[in-house]
């Protein structure tokens, strides 16, 4: 088992209220007949509990933003000084969302060695979603506050494995089980977690307590994550009731058909279950010699215990258009208003996910500048503005001094009477904090996915398959010397270049400009190179490695 300290993220699940009933969910959503909302001061306090931590504190749900007051949590967070936020890559407009998504993560991301354990983190704050309309609403908020998101919109396949089926259930010996969970992969690889009734070791524990009304956890205060598994004590017992560290089987969680031994199928309709009355339940036939029948296993796969989705971009389908603009208010200055009053009045147009385009009096939209805002998803806390940058005159048209939303948080807080008092374009853009005034130019629309730059000198990390497909993308020469970790291929050929060592690599640090890591090994390779001396801004990545 891991103690807390040493996993990459701790969890604070906030609700289990959530927008699916996926198969055999973490947190049992589906089985509760009324979902918990954590309420604010045991937020604040998980929060505050953090101090010291080095990694990823994450919001969970169910949905977190199904709670009522998540604004209000938000803003909590963006006051501590614990984790201070990483540069907002989505105050621009993106074509491709996850694709920016994972660039902050891959920002943000370190090599955490604490404690002997070799892990990749994320310091601050981070968020799991499904995605539910609700994200769109909190968009700019949640853009401000977190530098890791765990989305996932829920079109794709995923497998989770079983959690109700006891070991008794499966007939496995004292001896066995003690073996078998303190090598459980769900702990070792996720989430020790704090839920309204206190801080648990795992957030299936937590999540069990929950649902059964357990005696709750460990009391909430600074450093109780820096328990070790010989402390865990009373809490191991939620273990007896957990069938992940089994390794049975997996189902497509969009099936919403929970697996379950004969046992916790009557104590889920004692306790009234809402999933079990619809009959949304799979009743496991279980053998004495603890094997479970082929027909109880039904389109069911092997176990993983890697990334519940292959890819990385699987977790969001970009043909979804839900968090683009719905629409936009064209609206020429008219001369018989003030400029406020002309802001005004645009805004007061626009229906919820609309935008407004602000034109001066003489200024017209070309025929397809709505078509081509709405590829990009705009966030509504952004003023985009005209000035002597502006370069997009065939795609949105002439005239153009801004395109905002009013749902803005900036404008929110401004109020109605200072907005319609803003006498020019500068007084009404410095109602926005600074970071969210963007140039509406071309190059605030390309994509934050990294381009190989022309005229640039690279050094090639990695002489495997990965470095030798993306090898023709660079230009004739651009390449200077190929770097690799493996000693073995050392002084080996690769594609014309004598391979070479990372401390050779620091020797001929003057030959090149920047490091193009090409291996999945990314976050490693990088914490070895800045000991070696290099600067982050040279080592570089493409988002296909992530």
């Amino acid at each position: 088992m891991k103690s807390p300290q040493d996993m990459r993220i701790i969890q604070i699940d906030i609700t289990n209220a959530c927008v699916h009933k996926c198969s055999n969910c973490t947190r049992f959503c589906g089985h509760h007949k009324k979902p918990f909302y954590m309420d604010f001061e045991t937020f604040k306090a998980a929060v505050d509990s953090f101090e010291g931590y080095r990694g990823t504190v994450g919001i969970m749900g169910g949905e977190p933003t199904l709670h009522p007051e998540f604004t209000r949590f938000l803003e909590y967070l963006n006051e501590h000084p614990y984790y201070p936020k990483a540069e907002n890559l989505l105050v621009r407009p993106t074509k491709e969302f996850m694709k920016t998504v994972a660039k902050m993560e891959q920002d943000n991301t370190f090599v955490n060695q604490e404690h002997g354990i070799k892990r990749n983190c994320v310091l601050g704050y981070g968020l799991w979603s499904a995605l539910s309309a609700k994200y769109s609403d909190y968009y700019e908020l949640i853009q401000d506050t977190f530098n890791f998101q765990a989305l996932n919109d829920h079109t794709n396949i995923m497998y989770h494995a079983p959690i109700m089926i006891r070991r008794k259930d499966m007939h496995v010996s004292d001896e066995e089980w003690i073996k078998i969970r303190d090598d459980c992969w769900a702990q070792k690889e996720w989430s020790a977690t704090i839920t309204p009734k206190g801080a648990f070791f795992c957030e299936i524990a937590g999540a069990l307590d929950m649902l059964f009304d357990g005696p709750g956890g460990w009391k909430i205060e600074p450093g109780w994550w820096k328990r070790t598994p010989d402390q865990f004590g009373d809490q191991l017992q939620w273990c007896e009731l957990c069938g992940i560290a089994l390794n049975t089987f997996t189902r497509d969680a969009n099936e919403e058909i929970d697996d379950m031994s004969a046992w916790w199928h009557e104590r889920l309709k004692e306790l009234g279950s809402p999933k079990v009355q619809e009959g949304s339940v799979n009743v496991l036939d279980i053998s004495e010699d603890g094997c479970i029948s082929e027909s109880s296993r039904m389109r069911v796969k092997p176990v993983r215990k890697q990334l519940y989705i292959d890819g990385y971009f699987d977790r969001f389908s970009e043909k979804n258009d839900w968090l683009n603009p719905k629409g936009f208010v064209i609206w020429k200055r008219q001369k018989q208003y003030t400029f406020g009053e002309n802001i005004v009045k645009a805004a007061s147009m626009a229906k919820k996910g609309e935008f407004v385009i602000l034109l001066d009096d003489e200024g017209e939209v070309a025929e397809n500048c709505a078509a081509y805002l709405k590829q990009y998803v705009l966030n509504p806390g952004t003023v985009l503005i005209a000035d002597e940058s502006y370069d997009l005159d065939e795609k949105l048209g002439h005239g153009i001094l801004a395109v905002f939303s009013p749902a803005a948080r900036s404008l929110k807080r401004a109020t109605y009477p200072v907005v319609r008092d803003t006498k020019s374009m500068e007084e009404f853009a410095a109602l926005y904090d600074i970071d969210k005034r963007v140039a509406l130019n071309k190059k605030s629309f390309e994509s934050v996915e990294y381009q190989i730059e022309a005229g640039v000198k690279y050094a090639l990390y990695g002489a495997g398959q990965n470095a030798r497909n993306f090898y023709c993308s660079f230009a004739e020469n651009q390449i200077v010397v190929v770097c690799d970790s493996d000693c073995g291929k050392w002084g080996e050929d690769f594609l014309g270049h004598t391979v070479i060592s990372p401390a050779e690599l620091w020797k001929r640090r003057n030959e090149f400009d920047k490091i193009f890591v090409a291996s999945i090994y990314f976050y490693e390779i990088k914490a070895s190179l800045l000991e070696l001396g290099f600067r982050k801004e040279q080592i570089v990545t493409s988002l296909a490695f992530m």
